[in-house]
Formats: C-alpha cells, structure tokens, sequence
C-alpha cells in the first residue's frame, strides 16, 4: 500500500538496490505497515531546479492508502531526516509531498483494498 518516490539531481551514494532495500525497511516502520505491501521508486541524477540553481535537491512523494493527517509533521521530520543523509542533501532542499488514498481507490493483485 504504502508507495515512497524519490526524484533527485543526486547520485546514489551506494547500492540502488541497498537504498531501496533500506528505505522500504524505513517506511515500513515508519507507517506501522508490513513491508510485503511497500513500494519504493527511485530516480537519481534527474533534471531538477530548485530555488533557483542545480544544487542538490530531492522531491519525495509518499502515498498510502488512509494516511493518518496529524502525523504528516512527524514523517516529514523523519523522511527528510532519513533522506537526507543518505543523499547528502540539505534539508531546505527537500520537499515532501503527502497523498492519503481510500482503500478502494488503490489496487493489488486484481483488486482493490476496499469495496
């Protein structure tokens, strides 16, 4: 359910397929959601501007189905935090964008986790 997309003008720092395997673990705990439903997309050295100039930036868009409003201050603290590091990237040049789906707007295997 829970899908995290990471766009940056970054480099991976390491194994794409650590950075994956970590932050899927992340998230997975960070949401309190079995990790057998996450997903994590990640795109570095894209084209990106921000403020102005090139310098390191990254956009991460995190949706899930039913994700809890009054805890998006929390996870962005965390995801940036988290990101952060990895990406070597300052914090004033992350954006965090939430996206809350009804569980019958979202689809696995055929079907939909609601109606």
């Amino acid at each position: 359910m829970p899908l995290l997309k990471i766009h940056t003008n970054a480099k991976a720092p390491s194994s794409r397929e650590q950075i994956l395997k970590d932050t899927s673990s992340f998230v997975s705990g960070m949401l309190g959601k079995p990790e057998k439903y996450v997903m994590v997309k990640l795109e570095t050295e894209s084209a990106m501007f921000f403020g102005g100039n090139a310098t390191g930036a990254l956009l991460a868009e995190l949706r899930s189905i039913n994700l809890p409003e009054d805890q998006t201050k929390e996870f962005s603290e965390e995801l940036t935090d988290y990101l952060s590091k990895i990406f070597n990237i300052s914090y004033e040049r992350i954006f965090v964008i939430f996206d809350s789906v009804d569980p019958h707007m979202w689809g696995l295997n055929g079907k939909t986790f609601g109606r």
